[in-house]
């Protein structure tokens, strides 16, 4: 169950739970995904990043910014580190970080 593609298809299954406003089920496999990843990965691997920035997006749009806030902040760190400031991925989550109240 700790391989890459598990944490990679849990990452999408939490996604697709969102757009089904299954908000109990996204956070379920939002969470399962970082658990793989960072098993696989480590905790600052960008691929973590990518579903930690999701999970925050997510809870965003469930209008929870104490629950994104930490999760944004923490995809942006390792991004900046391993791809820079440029990167599309690191300037997408400076974006959301500026929604933030």
């Amino acid at each position: 169950e700790n391989h890459a593609s598990t944490g990679d298809t849990y990452g999408n299954m939490a996604a697709v739970y969102d757009k089904q406003n299954n908000s109990h089920m996204a956070i379920e496999y939002f969470t399962k995904a970082i658990a793989i990843k960072q098993a696989v990965h480590g905790k600052n691997h960008p691929s973590v990043a990518v579903d930690v920035c999701n999970f925050g997006v997510f809870y965003l749009g469930q209008g929870r910014p104490d629950d994104a806030a930490p999760l944004l902040r923490q995809a942006h760190t390792i991004w900046l580190k391993a791809l820079g400031p440029q990167h599309p991925n690191t300037r997408f989550c400076s974006q959301q970080l500026q929604r933030l109240p």
